[in-house]
């Protein structure tokens, strides 16, 4: 910001990242949580980063970041919530504040917590995949009669997808308002937009062994191992 003003941005890992201390601390502080853990402790509140026990009416900094972390995390899943099921009005308003790169970026930054990131794939597959022009593919269920085995097998029958649909016909006043991310979305082709949001399904399914293991004790984990898969079933 310029002027007067010392304002600046910050980033969204630092203020999360309490959600889930353990696994988030060192990728965003750059110290272990042992050590901020013991920092926490030692500045008067107790080890955990909670309330002084000598004054349990105290507020640290780790409870007022935690607070307003909570903050967020409700936010993203309201907002998530408000575009299901292609309201278009909803995904009108909403398009604007969370664009299709802040989504991905938020889907795929390892350094966010996991209810984080899994509403960030919430938003993306609601907002940005379920709405015009994608639509949904279904593959005919078609009944055949056993070749004879006397003749050669046929070949199985071939589908070609029709023509691709066009973007909305915004009107010039409409079009006018849309801000650029999002007349850069139907700029995309097709093919980037999804190779985009298959990327960052990847990065989480082959982030190593624990995911791969599909192996989740933690509640936060389970909801964002369950807004990927509902993600890879838009894809599929």
């Amino acid at each position: 910001r310029g002027g007067r003003d010392s304002r600046s941005w910050v980033s969204l890992a630092h203020v999360v990242w309490v959600l889930q201390p353990q696994r988030c601390c060192e990728a965003v502080t750059g110290k272990p949580w042992k050590d901020y853990y013991s920092r926490e402790g030692s500045g008067g509140g107790g080890g955990d980063g909670s309330k002084d026990a000598r004054n349990p009416w105290e507020s640290t900094n780790f409870d007022r970041l935690k607070m307003l972390a909570k903050y967020i995390y409700a936010q993203l899943r309201l907002a998530a919530a408000l575009v299901k099921e292609r309201q278009m009005n909803c995904i009108m308003a909403l398009q604007e504040e969370y664009s299709f790169s802040l989504c991905l970026n938020g889907a795929g930054d390892p350094r966010l917590p996991s209810a984080i990131r899994g509403s960030f794939f919430d938003i993306l597959t609601d907002l940005w995949l379920d709405r015009h022009p994608h639509s949904q593919l279904v593959i005919p269920q078609l009944l055949r009669s056993l070749p004879d085995r006397k003749t050669a097998v046929a070949e199985p029958p071939t589908f070609t997808l029709g023509r691709e649909q066009a973007p909305d016909s915004w009107s010039p006043e409409h079009l006018r308002a849309l801000p650029d991310e999002v007349r850069a979305f139907y700029r995309l082709s097709s093919y980037a937009k999804m190779d985009a949001v298959v990327q960052a399904v990847r990065s989480h399914l082959s982030a190593g062994p624990e995911v791969e293991q599909l192996v989740h004790s933690a509640f936060e984990d389970n909801l964002m191992m369950q807004a990927v898969l509902r993600n890879l079933s838009f894809l599929m």
